[in-house]
């Protein structure tokens, strides 16, 4: 995000950044046309906000997560001696810079429509 709120990239993280459970990366996909937060708390806008995001960004997310499952596997040592997981030179796992307003245009473009 920039100063003003404007979202400029996604990412995925380690599993040892967030504390989470891992999925590989065609159980998050599977997961993503499920993804919606429709609950007024901590506020609803945001979680409105995110939802939209992640319908948006579909494509790019799935692209991400295949990317983050590729990092994870190239950063696994063969001999087992450190845990991927929670090796903590390896946090940013992928990224994209975005446009929120160019996806839009594309969309519509893909849509046959105009703005």
């Amino acid at each position: 995000m920039d100063p003003q709120g404007f979202p400029l990239a996604l990412f995925t993280t380690n599993r040892w950044v967030t504390g989470e459970n891992w999925y590989v990366a065609d159980d998050v996909i599977r997961l993503l046309d499920r993804f919606e937060i429709d609950h007024a708390v901590p506020n609803w806008a945001t979680n409105r906000w995110l939802t939209a995001m992640v319908r948006m960004f579909h494509p790019q997310i799935v692209g991400l997560v295949k990317e983050r499952g590729r990092a994870i596997a190239e950063c696994t040592p063969s001999d087992g001696t450190t845990h991927v997981f929670e090796d903590r030179d390896l946090e940013i796992t992928s990224n994209f810079e975005i446009s929120p307003d160019e996806q839009l245009e594309n969309v519509r473009a893909a849509l046959g429509k105009t703005a």
